[in-house]
């Protein structure tokens, strides 16, 4: 059977009680089913500064109109900006703290999150991550550029599951939509500075926000981050710290309104980073090549590196997003045109120690076009339906210094290699939700997709690899049912499907892409509100996951290669409840388990490590195997407090985090131990909300967790989390 009937029970029963204390709760009034998209008007949580008795509706655009967030009936997370903040969390990689069932992973500077399991591992040009990233619903392709900070954020959605139909761009593990604010009329802003230390190293943080009315139809804002910290990475070899970052990012929407019926917004960005600590890699036990030759220097310790080179990864990502949404009566049209170009400058030390073993200097390029045309439907009545069509086309260039020696005295072998391609990609989409009766709701809906993808490819100046094309084409499709069981409680079961389509190695000239992977998943969930200030909500799943595309290190320890892992059978729970007893406590409390295995995985290319330091590379069975960035369970508890004092209100707030262990490689040999991470705050507010004040800390309990674990045949390499980090911020609001 699909879902193992003993778990599905066990879970139900867990809260077979609630429906029935939902039956004397008053009905939320729900956002109009027929309202278009528009962030501006979800409400994620009340404001932390003022005392409430119950817990408020979360409006989210998880199925691409404004619908609260307890009749969806998908497993979303939707987490306000104020929470994220209270919580630690600036950027994406760090939602793994509070979202169920999330892990921020990287490789280097690449961003590479998992949802249940699923999640991606490639890092050549042009492969697209399969946990998609949008802002704003707008899809952002380059993996080297999603590592977004957080500027000024209403909310954070995150999907889990296949987004196959409204959706649909490569998500097979799940999406995470950064919803910003749309300009205001009303004249508004905040500038907020925060100071910090951690390892020894400043950390200086200047956020800013404003928007105003610059007539009766144009509103307009901006939203500027600078952050810069200081080396906390002990250099072995020179001596003093590395590991310096600094980012900067500004944003401004244009908000026209020319009619009652029509809204454009414009949105300009720009980002801008450069980390000297991504790629600044260590040994992960002991385990280096280089440690066989005389005068090597091996980093023994947390945040300490013995390099042959500086490591660092720089980019710049604009951005340009053009949105007209118009009321056409029966329905609202929706047209979003984005443009997004990104330039990256990598330099990494594969092996991870100061003997010159391999190294290699990446610096790809792309653009990328999409346009997207929604229609939905207007008005009241049983059934409500959206259809579009969605076009995509990226182009990227990429140059590959791969540096390699079999160490001193042998020679110093350089190989360059020059790739270029393009992906294009068309769909149609249609999706539609009826109400068979006043409590059962019926949802079902396909999408088609049609992707061609082209690379030319060569090597020290020879073309290995001239305009290679290959085409693929997907009926994807999602059907659910939701059962209302009281006025504040439902019930649902979904069946969907993803897709995403092969892609070229373009980092060892490979003229094969791989296979599609395809995903099967099975959800049945439960949403309920069954005390005013009480919200339970929960989920078990199943997936049928066939022909991952997971990537490893080649022989030489430099380039990677890409293969299809055959199968993996991935199965599971979570569990969100957010209590507000009183107007001045709040608890939230998540939990996940998740059980993801190589069902059948016969060649899977892995690492043995050798007595004298590097890996034996071969190629065994590793099914029955955990997936990598998989933890078997993970718990976030976050609470908060508040009163009232000198004229104003304190809020303290404390966000715990725990995880199993967590894979980081086919046999299972790499591994982050169970692990525990806390963040806090502690902050006062003037009775006006003009002025706030903050202590805060992260990672309290000073815990070693590796952001990756890389084996390759010259050894295997990690990078840590940042380690304790306590500091103080000053909030102007005006």
């Amino acid at each position: 059977m699909l879902l193992k009937v003993g778990t599905i029970g066990i879970l139900l029963a867990s809260v077979a009680a609630v429906p029935a204390m939902a039956q004397s709760q008053p009905v939320p009034e729900a956002a109009p089913s027929a309202a278009p998209v528009d962030p501006a008007v979800s409400t994620v949580e009340p404001v932390q500064d003022t005392p409430s008795s119950s817990i408020e509706d979360i409006v989210v655009t998880a199925t691409r109109r404004a619908e609260r967030l307890q009749d969806v009936p998908i497993a979303v997370t939707a987490i306000g900006g104020s929470q994220l903040a209270s919580a630690g969390v600036t950027d994406i990689r760090q939602l793994t703290a509070v979202v169920p069932g999330f892990n921020g992973g990287r490789n280097f500077a690449v961003m590479q999150p998992v949802i249940r399991g699923v999640g991606s591992t490639g890092i050549t040009l042009l492969d697209e991550s399969n946990v998609a990233v949008y802002i704003d619903g707008i899809y952002q392709p380059n993996s080297y550029t999603t590592m977004l900070e957080l500027v000024e954020v209403e909310r954070v959605e995150v999907l889990r599951g296949p987004q196959g139909t409204i959706f649909g761009r490569n998500a097979t593990g799940g999406l995470v939509n950064v919803i910003t604010p749309d300009p205001k009329h009303d004249f508004r802003g905040k500038v907020v500075g925060s100071y910090a230390r951690f390892g020894g190293a400043n950390d200086v943080n200047l956020r800013g926000y404003v928007t105003g009315g610059l007539s009766d139809t144009v509103a307009m804002d901006l939203a500027v981050v600078y952050r810069h910290n200081g080396g906390y990475i002990d250099d072995l070899v020179n001596g003093g710290q590395i590991g310096r970052t600094s980012y900067f990012d500004v944003r401004s929407k244009l908000l026209f309104e020319p009619s009652d019926n029509v809204e454009i917004v414009l949105t300009l960005g720009y980002a801008n980073s450069e980390d000297f600590a991504a790629n600044a890699v260590q040994p992960y036990e002991n385990n280096a090549r280089g440690r066989a030759f005389p005068g090597n220097i091996l980093a023994s310790r947390p945040y300490q590196a013995s390099l042959n080179l500086e490591p660092f990864m720089k980019f710049d990502r604009y951005n340009a997003a053009l949105k007209v949404s118009t009321d056409i009566g029966f329905a609202n049209l929706e047209s979003t045109t984005a443009y997004t170009r990104s330039s990256i400058d990598q330099q990494s030390d594969s092996d991870a120690s100061n003997i010159l073993l391999a190294q290699n200097e990446i610096h790809p390029q792309s653009e990328a076009y999409s346009q997207e045309f929604r229609l939905l439907s207007g008005g009241g009545g049983p059934f409500r339906w959206i259809a579009g069509l969605y076009a995509f086309r990226q182009t990227g260039e990429a140059l590959v210094n791969v540096i390699t020696s079999a160490g001193p005295p042998a020679p110093v072998n350089r190989t360059v290699i020059n790739a270029s391609g393009s992906t294009t990609a068309f769909a149609g989409f249609a999706e539609g939700t009826y109400a068979l009766t006043d409590r059962l709701e019926l949802t079902v809906g396909a999408r088609y997709s049609d992707e061609k993808r082209d690379m030319t490819a060569g090597a020290n100046g020879r073309i290995f690899v001239d305009d290679v094309d290959t085409s693929f084409s997907q009926l994807t499709y999602r059907g659910s049912l939701k059962y209302d069981l009281s006025p504040t409680a439902n019930v649902y079961a979904s069946y969907s499907t993803g897709f995403k389509s092969g892609v070229f190695n373009t980092y060892s000239v490979s003229p094969v892409p791989t296979d599609p992977e395809r995903i099967k998943a099975l959800e049945v969930g439960f949403k309920a509100d069954p005390l005013s200030w009480l919200r339970t909500n929960a989920a078990i799943f199943k997936y049928v996951y066939d022909d991952l595309q997971v990537t490893a290190r080649d022989q030489n320890g430099t380039a990677y290669i890409l293969q299809n892992a055959a199968k993996a059978d991935i199965w599971g729970g979570e569990l969100e409840v957010t209590a507000m007893p009183t107007p001045d406590l709040s608890i939230r409390v998540a939990a996940s388990y998740n059980k993801a295995t190589y069902d059948e995985f016969p060649l899977a290319q892995v690492y043995v490590p050798l007595p004298a330091g590097g890996n034996q590379t071969a190629a065994l069975d590793v099914s029955g195997n955990d997936l990598i960035r998989a933890p078997r369970y993970t718990l976030n508890l976050g609470v908060g407090y508040g009163f009232d004092l000198g004229g104003g209100r304190v809020q303290l707030s404390g966000n715990l985090f725990h995880s199993a262990k967590v894979f980081h490689d086919f046999l299972n040999i790499a591994v982050q131990d169970a692990y525990s991470l806390l963040n806090a705050e502690i902050a006062w507010t003037d009775a006006a909300q003009r002025v706030r004040v903050a202590l805060f800390g992260s990672n309290l309990t000073d815990a070693r967790v590796a952001q990756q674990i890389t084996p390759g045949p010259v050894g295997t390499y990690l990078s840590y989390e940042k380690p304790l980090r306590v500091g103080a911020s000053v909030q102007l609001n005006f």
